[in-house]
């Protein structure tokens, strides 16, 4: 998983810069990138965990795994939400003027603070 979050990031970075630099795709040459980046580490990830998942006559057992899946569950989706809801809420309240260094400082931090969680223990 590693790997793959590292992957991720590289993969993202050099695509979309490629893209948007060298063949001047703008936006949407951005998002590519970043999808094709997303895309590789997704393949590592299910390429490395293959044997975890096939697996012969295995079953699931749902009732034993729902509390342990639940809380990581939750736990993303309001990291997520923090990370995002902080623009929209100040949107209400400050012109587009005013957003501009708001939203550029807040995109750099969540940047930086992707880039080093693959290397948190």
């Amino acid at each position: 998983m590693g790997w793959a979050a590292i992957i991720s990031g590289i993969g993202r970075f050099g695509f979309a810069a490629f893209l948007v630099l060298l063949l001047a795709f703008g936006a949407t040459g951005m998002m590519a990138g970043a999808l094709i980046g997303v895309g590789i580490a997704a393949f590592v990830c299910i390429w490395r965990s293959r044997d975890f998942v096939v697996v012969a006559g295995g079953e699931v057992r749902r009732p034993e795994i729902s509390p342990q899946v639940l809380p990581l569950a939750v736990r993303l989706w309001r990291c997520q939400f923090l990370f995002t809801a902080d623009t929209l809420y100040a949107k209400a309240y400050f012109n587009d003027e005013q957003m501009a260094p708001y939203v550029a400082v807040g995109t750099l931090s969540r940047g930086l603070l992707w880039l080093v969680l693959p290397l948190r223990r």
